[in-house]
């Protein structure tokens, strides 16, 4: 909770105003290649610490195994302290933007100030769509089950083989973003995407509904990687920059409560596939949520 504002500050303050983009682009495509890894190297750990015979009789051993998984975090949040420190800089620029008016703090105010200006609102629709997308990936597997038929293993595999394609495609967009800006890429994604969900209604072509399901992963990867970048083009200012993220992430990760039920709900009312094509609509509708509202690129280019 009290590190990621601080990491998107960073990161928006170090990358310079022209390389937001591909600066957003590879700490989201680095964050899902680290954390892929560690979760791999956990795994090994876990299975190497239990012996074979008790994989399923000793729950010391499996006691055991877990210290030793929860101790590799340990070390690598230190070693992740320790690089933080050294690689960071802390430059007189950086000491003073981040220090702006430290004499007379006031955290009410810098968080009235957010919410009041129309820009970061706006920002924050558009995070909160994007995360949305997000989590409707988690039924993708589901979706291949029950609507195109697929086994267990062979869903979790398609899946799986989509989530590798985050760390390319998160570059990539972040270096297009540079190119374009992020609030035109971000609109020319969310309409895209709108259209990907709803090419999920009812279909014979598998190949088409596979094809699709590998589009949409690139499309919200894609969005996740630049939306930060939108903190330098709409001129939000250094000094509440901390908070303005707190202030999107608390909007944006409500997603977080309300999706898982509102998505179960919608499939538990309707079995196969009726249930996921009114799911694919709702989500197309959240997808145009932004470019209804006109939030890119005007408002936030233009509303000071």
């Amino acid at each position: 909770m009290l590190f990621w504002a601080a990491m998107i500050k960073i990161t928006h303050i170090w990358s310079g105003e022209s390389t937001q983009g591909i600066a957003f682009g590879i700490l989201d495509g680095g964050r899902g290649l680290v954390a892929a890894t560690i979760a791999s190297i956990s795994v090994l750990i876990l299975n190497s610490s239990i012996p074979l015979e008790s994989a399923f009789n000793a729950s010391m051993d499996k006691t055991h195994a877990l210290q030793y998984v929860i101790a590799f975090y340990a070390c690598l949040t230190f070693i992740a302290a320790v690089l933080i420190y050294f690689i960071i800089p802390s430059s007189d620029q950086q000491r003073s933007s981040s220090t702006e008016g430290s004499t007379t703090i006031n955290v009410l105010k810098n968080l009235l100030e957010t919410i009041r200006q129309p820009k970061i609102i706006a920002q924050a629709l558009i995070v909160l769509s994007a995360y949305c997308a997000y989590k409707g990936l988690d039924y993708f597997g589901l979706y291949a089950s029950q609507v195109l038929k697929f086994d267990d293993i062979a869903s979790a595999k398609l899946v799986a083989d989509a989530s590798f394609m985050r760390p390319i495609v998160a570059i990539a967009a972040g270096i297009i973003a540079d190119k374009l800006q992020p609030s035109r890429l971000i609109s020319i994604i969310f309409g895209v995407l709108a259209a990907s969900y709803l090419c999920f209604i009812p279909t014979d072509l598998q190949w088409l509904l596979q094809a699709n399901i590998f589009i949409t992963f690139i499309l919200v990867f894609a969005v996740r990687a630049v939306y930060f970048a939108l903190l330098a083009e709409s001129k939000i200012s250094g000094a509440i920059t901390g908070t303005a993220v707190g202030t999107i992430s608390m909007i944006d990760y409500t997603p977080d409560i309300f999706f898982a039920p509102i998505a179960g709900r919608i499939l538990d009312a309707n079995a196969g596939i009726a249930g996921f094509t009114n799911l694919f609509v709702l989500m197309a509708a959240i997808s145009i949520i932004p470019i209804a509202l006109n939030i890119c690129p005007l408002v936030l280019v233009k509303i000071n």
